[in-house]
């Protein structure tokens, strides 16, 4: 069988290609041109897994809100009023609030409002967990409780217990704050891919910013009023929500600045936004089809033991076919974590004749992070030179496995954009470094 190798060209497994010959016949080019090919194959069978054409169809997938205004607006009020429509219209069962304004959502419990006494149940987010992670594991402990209409009262705080990460990394590490974000990125992207999974409809508050502007006042004389601006959250936070409605103090106007499907919302105003203000978004929900029921909890377990039991990834794409659908819905998630760990390169045996001497695992984990280290602690060009040129050396040496090598490349190339110009030596480091076992396989073919 010919396969066609990422970089275009063909080959034929077991083909004899230029290098040292082994013992059994094959070169180091030929092993590596097997390897190619096994994990073409591999790929084709994970895209087939990963993908699947159906048709479109409006579910009832659990509605994202998010209520966004200055203090004072009536976020909380907002949030409990409508969490409480949607439980009269029969969406949802159980309401909490996960609260992390010093438990001040429980200041509304037992007040009546649209001929309903508010009963409700409340989480507090300790100020430790106050953080992207912390509230992604709120989220998950809620779910597992039975809730499903969680209000987060607020979102922003998880945004400021980011940067407070961002800031005492910095602090620990000479002001670098890329470390930092190097950490809170991939907790912000869980969290809000956790907030907005189809578990549990979400009703996320979030403060906004705010200035002052001088306007018109009622007797024609100018005032100054405080004006909300951007919400108080990382940047495109709004893109993850179905409906983002903004409040303004004074008379509580309300205004709705994004909605997905329902035209009756879109562009919608009113003020103390009551059960009638949110009617066409509610009639739209529950004119879609009923979300099919979740399965049972022992085939969701014996649909999991079937993934972790596979050992590569074509045994994982034959267990995730023979899933039902409505239990690989619930383990979309499991799938992806699995398929992630499958995925993880392998470094290929070699011959003990072929192979240069390199240090233990953990002598060359050691000397790696040594000199990562040194070039990310660099303060001048001349300690960036020095820390780099001991790449150089190693390398050259065969202290550092080509895994380690290419990965020392990618934090140089990084670190020297705050060092412009030529290194003393005028060479880049990447072109005095030699090239791993494996690139020089791929040269002789």
């Amino acid at each position: 069988m010919i396969h066609t190798l990422a970089t275009g060209a063909t080959c034929v497994p077991g083909r004899r290609h230029k290098g040292p010959t082994h013992a059994d016949g094959t070169t180091r080019a030929t092993r590596l041109t097997k390897t190619l090919c096994c994990c073409s194959v591999v790929f084709q069978e994970c895209l087939v897994m990963a993908f699947e054409v159906k048709k479109a169809k409006r579910r009832r997938r659990p509605l994202k809100i998010s209520l966004e205004g200055l203090a004072g607006s009536g976020k909380t009020y907002t949030a409990l009023r409508l969490a409480f429509e949607m439980l009269r219209r029969g969406i949802g069962n159980r309401i909490v609030v996960a609260d992390s304004e010093n438990e001040s959502a429980g200041l509304y419990a037992g007040i009546t409002a649209d001929g309903q006494k508010w009963d409700y149940e409340t989480c507090a987010i300790p100020q430790e967990m106050q953080n992207p992670a912390g509230y992604a594991d709120c989220y998950e402990f809620l779910v597992e409780q039975g809730f499903d209409i969680i209000i987060f009262d607020s979102l922003s705080h998880a945004w400021h217990g980011a940067q407070e990460i961002v800031d005492n990394y910095g602090a620990r590490n000479r002001g670098d704050k890329f470390g930092g974000w190097a950490l809170v990125t991939p907790q912000q992207r869980r969290m809000l891919s956790t907030l907005t999974d189809p578990r549990a409809h979400l009703i996320a508050t979030m403060r906004v910013k705010s200035e002052y502007e001088r306007v018109a006042g009622a007797n024609g004389k100018d005032k100054i009023k405080k004006v909300s601006m951007k919400a108080d959250q990382r940047d495109g936070a709004e893109y993850e929500f179905d409906c983002v409605v903004r409040l303004e103090c004074g008379d509580h106007a309300a205004h709705v600045e994004k909605v997905r499907g329902c035209e009756a919302m879109d562009d919608r105003a009113g003020v103390k936004p009551d059960p009638k203000f949110w009617k066409p978004l509610l009639d739209w929900w529950l004119m879609a089809d009923a979300t099919p029921t979740p399965p049972p909890v022992d085939e969701i377990a014996e649909g999991r033991a079937k993934l972790d039991a596979a050992a590569t990834l074509p045994e994982m794409a034959a267990a995730w076919g023979k899933l039902p659908a409505h239990v690989q819905q619930v383990l979309l998630s499991h799938k992806d974590q699995r398929k992630a760990a499958l995925s993880r390169p392998v470094e290929p045996q070699r011959d003990v004749a072929d192979s240069p001497s390199e240090p233990s695992a953990k002598d060359d984990s050691e000397l790696v992070n040594r000199i990562e280290h040194a070039m990310r602690d660099s303060k001048t060009r001349g300690e960036f030179d020095m820390a780099s040129g001991l790449m150089t050396v190693h390398g050259a040496k065969g202290d550092i496995s080509p895994k380690g090598m290419l990965y020392l490349r990618d934090v140089y190339a990084e670190e020297a954009k705050r060092f412009p110009g030529k290194p003393k030596n005028g060479k880049p480091v990447a072109e005095t470094v030699p090239p791993s076992t494996e690139e020089q396989a791929e040269q002789t073919f």
